[in-house]
């Protein structure tokens, strides 16, 4: 069926990149909390259905491997991107290798915790990153500063300082967040991504705010925006399923040689 809907005839259909936001492990959805998914093995389901090999791994992961790919970071050899949108996302590229882990959960920034106690997330933990730098979270800010109950397109025609002030208080908790991520991982270079890269001044925020906690001998970290938009984690899926098909078939003539 998704083979007709991309109207790919079958033979010229070598492979499927899926991108999922989540736990990702071996092509199995160990948790999915946005999604609701938990231990969904969907590469084992697609591979059956389909009949060609398929990739699944986090969203996020793909879009910082198809910035790596196709994108234009200023140091395409060690960065981290940062995705924030309906959550918050991240993929890592250290010595030109996309970082997967062992366990699935590595990148996980969304879910570290940024205030202890604080407010309740979906994957049962409280003072999750991602309840303070998302769609949801910016929402929430608003709430707790002005004690309104709003939706996204009210808080973008709010007054210009309302604005600022929800942005501040993202960013701030997004800016600790990477500069612990930048000296944990030793990098100098992070790009931001995501539906909410593309409000005005939000990013020269969270540039500010990672330099102001990062440690003054890694100073400055880069903080920019990613360059494929959307279509990342297209790129990433489309590179990361080629590399393996081409593997593949290299290890198969290698057998018959």
């Amino acid at each position: 069926r998704l083979a007709e809907l991309l109207k790919i005839p079958p033979p010229s259909l070598l492979g499927i990149g899926v991108g999922i936001p989540g736990l990702i492990k071996d092509g199995v959805v160990k948790t999915s909390v946005n999604l609701g998914l938990t231990d969904v093995p969907l590469r084992q389901v697609l591979e059956k259905d389909l009949g060609v090999p398929v990739t699944v791994a986090n969203d996020a992961t793909l879009a910082a491997w198809g910035e790596k790919q196709a994108g234009s970071p200023a140091d395409p050899a060690n960065f981290l991107l940062v995705t924030i949108g309906t959550g918050i996302g991240s993929g890592i590229v250290l010595e030109d290798q996309l970082m997967e882990g062992k366990y699935g959960s590595f990148g996980e920034l969304g879910h570290t915790v940024i205030q202890p106690g604080g407010r309740p997330c979906k994957c049962g933990n409280k003072g999750c990153l991602e309840q303070y730098v998302s769609i949801g979270g910016l929402l929430a800010n608003y709430k707790e500063l002005y004690g309104q109950t709003i939706t996204m397109g009210q808080l973008v025609m709010a007054e210009a300082a309302q604005v600022e002030a929800v942005l501040e208080e993202s960013a701030q908790k997004l800016g600790l967040a990477l500069a612990n991520a930048a000296i944990l991982l030793d990098l100098r270079m992070i790009l931001v991504g995501g539906g909410l890269s593309e409000i005005h001044g939000f990013i020269p925020k969270i540039r500010y705010w990672t330099n102001y906690y990062a440690m003054p001998s890694i100073q400055p970290i880069q903080v920019e925006k990613a360059s494929l938009g959307n279509d990342a984690a297209l790129y990433g899926a489309y590179h990361l399923i080629k590399s393996q098909v081409v593997c593949h078939k290299s290890q198969v003539l290698s057998r018959n040689s």
